[in-house]
């Protein structure tokens, strides 16, 4: 079993039986509030948001929590169609309510100003739109010019790294500015995805030798060990036969 599964499977078994009878161990059971209870109504057609707050007499922020499928910003609910209708959680009890005043909800909606709206899911919930695509433009900020473009290394993130990070590591201003370079839509990264880096550096890879030590690679390549330790994951020790990636400013 490796050393990783021997550290968390047993955490992971001890807090199953301590949830399972927390006082026994010391524990005080966490006090949750009573569940909201609601039931869902099927809409006719797309609604105002305001309409139906008004009608069922609770904040507009009432009506988003129930429905957390709405779109954020969104001020009326997706429009039904042939073959199914969007279905409004209200606050249980408050649904008869709701189809009495229909009438006067949808001529509400008819005068508000409408906005794009969603579309209707498959099971009759509100589904996400697609994020808007944006093209990279050269003269933005952090965008490299015709004369440095070309000049980058890859850079293969580890375990442990964020784009903060790896940003302040290689003297990059901003983690937005590798966003852009690599077209990324989110600031979020993955072991072993491959970053494109407009700066100075070459990688060399390394292949641990038996008794190699951090601050032997240290002196070698004349980096740092924290470094060395960033760029690909290491917590503890070396292990012979792992490739290591060295990365290496140019002076």
């Amino acid at each position: 079993m490796r050393q990783q599964t021997q550290q968390y499977v047993p955490k992971i078994l001890a807090a199953a039986v301590i949830a399972a009878d927390p006082q026994r161990f010391g524990f005080e059971p966490p006090r949750l509030p009573p569940p909201k209870l609601y039931e869902a109504v099927a809409l006719p057609s797309s609604a105002n948001l305001g309409a139906l707050a008004a009608a069922l007499g609770i904040p507009v922020s009432e009506l988003r929590l129930l429905n957390p499928d709405l779109q954020k910003g969104a001020s009326f609910t997706p429009a039904a169609n042939a073959e199914r209708q969007y279905r409004l959680n209200v606050p249980a009890g408050l649904g008869s309510r709701l189809v009495e005043h229909w009438t006067t909800i949808a001529k509400a909606s008819e005068n508000a100003p409408r906005d794009t709206g969603q579309k209707l899911g498959r099971r009759g919930s509100a589904k996400r739109p697609a994020p808007a695509k944006r093209t990279v433009k050269r003269g933005e900020p952090g965008v490299p010019s015709k004369k440095t473009r070309g000049k980058y290394f890859i850079y293969r993130v580890a375990k442990g790294n964020n784009l903060n990070d790896i940003a302040k590591k290689f003297g990059v201003g901003s983690y937005r500015d590798l966003m852009r370079w690599n077209r990324l839509k989110r600031s979020t990264v993955y072991v072993g995805q491959k970053l494109r880096i407009y700066r100075p550096y070459k990688v060399v890879k390394y292949k641990v030798r038996k008794g190699d030590t951090l601050g032997k690679l240290e002196k070698k390549y004349r980096v740092k060990i924290q470094d060395l330790r960033f760029f690909n994951g290491i917590r503890r020790s070396l292990i012979a036969g792992r490739t290591l990636r060295v990365y290496i400013r140019l002076r």
